[in-house]
């Protein structure tokens, strides 16, 4: 409409200038009414030319059917990809796999989606985002408010602010998701006078004076509100509405139209315009939580008696409103002030015809939605029928955890627990699912208390569940810390002698918590032990080893040696194969535990042995923390082609992840490799892009991180002062930051700078903030970096009392590890050269060069090679066009002409023409040249 087309040309501006490459969030302001629903049909239309998918949701419908819209919402963000799709080419064969499954099962099941397709809906929504950007509306968004939904829906907002997504809202609220607001909020104004004209004019085909004269009488007590204009009119001028255009006589619309006393006055006049059939099926609406399908509502209503013409004539006249969801209608009543009226106004009696069709509904149990159908019976006077409604409707929320929505469900079974209707069995029902629903909600007094009810209700043939039960409660007082009582109950379990092994595996864990939290960890470790004696036997045993290994693992944190450790992993990972992501995730942590002890080849065979066991069984994200890590302990060990593949391979599939963080991760790992490399043009564009992103996620510590590693390329490549820009400007985020690795990092490279100006005093001080924050971190490679440079230090300045003793320390830490192992053979060369030990220097700088060339670190061999032919001419066994040859392959490998000049320019390159010229001119003597 004309009234909101200057909001309309803002937010189509905004859509113009949408490039698909970031995330933006709209907030219409309204109220039910106001045309925010127009305003997005408008913009949807307005949006197609812009070729990006458009999903537009209510927030009835998804609140409702959450499910369906998961279905239909991936179903077209995946519409275009196929085999041949050329960004689904690029995934590995393992993902591609994964993705057409996942697509498959989303095609095939129907009803409620297990948790665990829920969760591969979000893989497949965080990846197809990232690739194929869409325009995403969430209409009506006040129901998420009052149903307390937004926790339901936040996984969904996380994934896509994450994203490329133009995300639309609407409502007479503006939401908030944790810490973030709209980008955008438009209120939407009232209708104009001259709107309402033209709107009357074509809504009831008037002439414009009888559209004015209405206007007149109508526009105040309208308040600018559309769809209250509308029923006014109709209120007000029905009867004269309906003549025939002859008999619509000016003279007819001169009434004096009475101000309404209150909102309620005007809504009961408006309801007395209705027919009684109409009333009762509004009536019927306004217990529903959430919209019908046409299938369901037409099947309700025929069997109430109830004709479509109706229900029609209420669509037609925006009493109920209607959407559509994969190619199904829905209905549902959207206007709040008219839903609490008609809660309020429509008797017992008039809702007396849904008895029967709702109970039938019932009987037959093939339905999958939670409406509310309870309230109907309720309010119809009919209990039993209520009673027996709620169970079923809570039975379909309990069988999702969605327990927030259940909760007026619970509650209400709970105050008629002792209704006949209910079975001993649905009784038992209402009060486990109660008890999840406190534990969901962190009430654990009340799951408590629940679940001491739920016991009371067991009989003696229930002596397994009982004692189940009692554990569950020995588990919420060890929470509320109430160590006790819990005790009492673990005795309890234990006097029974009971014979299942589940149960007494669960009784030996929770005695094993019992005695950590008394302080009695070596207690604790002997129940846990027992309780490994015991998993196999257990039924759901490849559930339960992940919860064994976390608390063998915290005795292990709190300084209780573990002798047998190992064995104890050793026998935990057979059952834990049965459950791929828990043996990656064990099998994660004993990688990470092996890199900590610098075992880096123990590491990397564990990692490998995990790759191919586990690589086609785990979700996305667990095998993308396993291709990093390979990717890392490949470079470790100087295998930099597999470091590569492994983490591109990563990079093409981060966009799976939950973390937002990592791809910025794998990226580091992968500009690691190249500025090791030499490939110095890809290692700068790698940490820029991760600098860039850092910044706009507020993500200080990689933003300062990628900083470092853009500092130290820049210093590799003697571009001196954009280095020390980069170094300054993060020492100064030290005091917000407070990260030792990051900040050691900023000194030590500040430190080499110096030492390259020879500024032994402020390299001194800088040695020494070193030192103090490397006791603050605990990577192994932190100490070597440091013991590096501190050799580095002890060689320019001449302080070399402790120089034999760091080299012995740092050759000793240096084993496993490539990169500083052949900084061990360097640096020791260097050293004893200046002793003059001219031939042991020879024999360490060869070695030194011999691996340097081996492993691809062309930079580094170069920086070698420049030593071995400063040694004197008699011990140098290095020819000239063999250094040349390194010389060319630096160059190659750098990647762009600025930075083959700075190191051509600097004191690097002048070494190498020194060392060029008089070879160049004892072949001009002989005659012959240098190529």
């Amino acid at each position: 409409m004309k009234i909101h087309a200057q909001v309309q040309q803002e937010i189509e501006t905004i859509l113009r200038s949408w490039d698909g490459q970031r995330f933006y969030w709209i907030h219409l302001k309204g109220d039910t009414g106001a045309g925010t629903s127009t305003l997005l049909k408008n913009i949807v239309e307005h949006a197609r030319e812009f070729a990006f998918p458009i999903v537009r949701v209510s927030a009835p419908v998804w609140l409702g059917y959450e499910d369906e819209v998961a279905r239909w919402f991936v179903q077209k963000l995946f519409s275009s990809v196929g085999e041949s799709h050329s960004t689904f080419e690029k995934l590995p064969a393992v993902y591609r796999q994964w993705v057409a499954a996942t697509l498959k099962s989303v095609e095939k099941k129907r009803g409620n989606f297990s948790t665990q397709l829920q969760k591969d809906f979000r893989y497949l929504l965080r990846w197809g985002l990232r690739h194929f950007p869409v325009i995403f509306i969430l209409d009506d968004m006040d129901p998420l408010t009052t149903h307390g939904a937004f926790r339901r829906w936040q996984p969904w907002f996380e994934v896509f602010r994450q994203r490329n997504v133009l995300f639309f809202t609407a409502g007479h609220r503006v939401p908030r998701f944790n810490d973030r607001h709209p980008d955008y909020v438009f209120t939407l104004p009232g209708i104009t006078m001259k709107g309402a004209i033209t709107f009357l004019q074509q809504k009831y085909q008037v002439p414009e004076l009888i559209a004015r004269m209405m206007v007149n009488q109508l526009y105040l007590k309208s308040e600018g509100n559309l769809q209250k204009l509308h029923w006014l009119a109709r209120t007000f001028f029905g009867d004269v509405l309906t003549l025939p255009p002859k008999k619509m006589k000016p003279e007819l619309f001169q009434r004096k139209v009475q101000q309404p006393g209150s909102p309620q006055i005007l809504l009961k006049a408006i309801m007395e315009q209705l027919t009684l059939p109409q009333q009762q099926i509004l009536g019927f609406f306004s217990r529903l939580d959430v919209p019908l399908l046409k299938k369901h509502t037409d099947s309700i209503l025929k069997q109430a008696g109830f004709s479509r013409k109706d229900v029609q004539f209420l669509v037609n006249e925006h009493f109920l409103e209607t959407e559509t969801l994969n190619n199904q209608p829905l209905y549902f009543l959207k206007n709040s002030p008219l839903k609490e009226f008609l809660k309020q106004h429509v008797t017992s009696e008039l809702l007396l015809p849904f008895q029967d069709s709702l109970r039938a509904l019932v009987q037959r149990n093939n339905w999958n939605i939670a409406a509310g159908f309870y309230r109907v019976l309720l309010d119809g006077g009919f209990l039993n029928g209520a009673v027996e409604v709620a169970y079923y409707e809570a039975r379909v929320l309990a069988k999702v955890h969605q327990w927030e929505r259940a909760r007026e469900f619970l509650h209400f079974l709970r105050r008629n627990l002792s209704n006949s209707v209910l079975s001993p069995s649905q009784r038992l029902d209402v009060l486990r699912w109660l008890a999840h629903l406190y534990d969901a909600s962190g009430l654990t007094e009340n799951y408590f208390e629940m679940l001491r009810e739920y016991r009371d209700h067991l009989t003696q043939k229930d002596a397994r569940e009982y004692l189940h039960v009692s554990l569950e409660m020995a588990d919420a007082l060890l929470r509320m810390d109430a160590l006790g009582e819990a005790r009492y109950f673990l005795r309890e379990a234990r006097a029974k002698k009971v014979a299942d092994p589940g149960v007494r595996f669960q009784a030996k864990l929770l005695s094993g918590d019992l005695e950590r939290y008394l302080g009695h960890p070596e207690y604790a470790y002997h129940q846990y032990h027992e309780a490994l004696t015991l998993l196999e036997r257990v039924k759901d045993a490849p559930q339960k080893v992940w919860g064994l290994y976390r608390r063998f693992k915290a005795i292990q944190e709190e300084g209780v040696a573990i002798p047998d450790w190992e064995r104890i992993v050793e026998t935990l990972l057979p059952v834990a194969r049965r459950n791929p992501e828990v043996y990656v995730r064990i099998q994660l942590e004993r990688i990470r535990a092996r890199m900590q002890e610098s075992n880096y080849l123990e590491a990397l065979r564990v990692a490998m042995t995990t790759y191919r066991q586990s690589r086609w069984h785990v979700f996305p994200d667990t095998l993308q923390s396993l291709d990093k890590l390979l990717g890392e302990l490949y470079g470790a060990v100087g295998k930099w082609t597999l470091a590569a593949y492994h983490l591109r391979r990563a990079l093409h599939t981060v966009e799976f992840a939950a973390d937002a963080a990592l791809p910025d991760d794998v990226r580091i790992a992968l500009g690691v490799v190249y500025k090791e490399t030499a490939r110095y043009r890809d290692a700068l564009d790698v940490f820029q892009q991760v600098h860039e992103d850092a910044g706009l996620r507020n993500d200080f510590s990689r933003f300062v991180e990628a900083k470092l590693h853009l500092a130290h390329v820049h210093i590799l490549t003697h571009n001196k002062f954009k280095a020390l820009d980069y170094i300054r400007s993060s020492l100064r985020m030290e005091d917000s930051l407070r990260d030792a690795t990051l900040m050691l990092t900023a000194k030590l490279l500040a430190l080499s700078l110096e030492i390259q100006q020879r500024n032994w005093t402020r390299a001194a001080t800088l040695l020494e903030d070193a030192r103090q924050l490397a006791w603050q971190t605990e990577n192994p490679l932190d100490v070597l970096n440091l013991q590096f440079y501190e050799i580095q230090y002890a060689l320019g300045s001449g302080t070399v009392e402790q120089l034999p003793q760091l080299l012995e320390t740092f050759t000793e830490k240096s084993a496993g590890l490539t990169k500083f192992t052949i900084l061990a053979h360097w640096l020791r060369g260097k050293w004893l050269a200046r002793q003059h030990h001219y031939q042991n220097a020879v024999d360490e700088l060869r070695t030194a060069l011999q691996c340097a060339n081996r492993y691809g670190m062309v930079h580094l061999a170069f920086q070698i090679v420049l030593d071995v032919l400063e040694l004197p001419p008699i011990y140098v066994d290095v020819k000239l066009p063999a250094a040349e040859e390194i010389y060319n392959q630096l160059m190659a490998a750098i990647g762009d002409e600025i930075l083959r000049r700075q190191i051509q320019e600097s004191d690097e390159g002048e070494r190498w023409i020194n060392i060029l010229k008089p070879e160049k001119n004892h072949q001009e003597e002989r005659g012959g040249h240098v190529h």
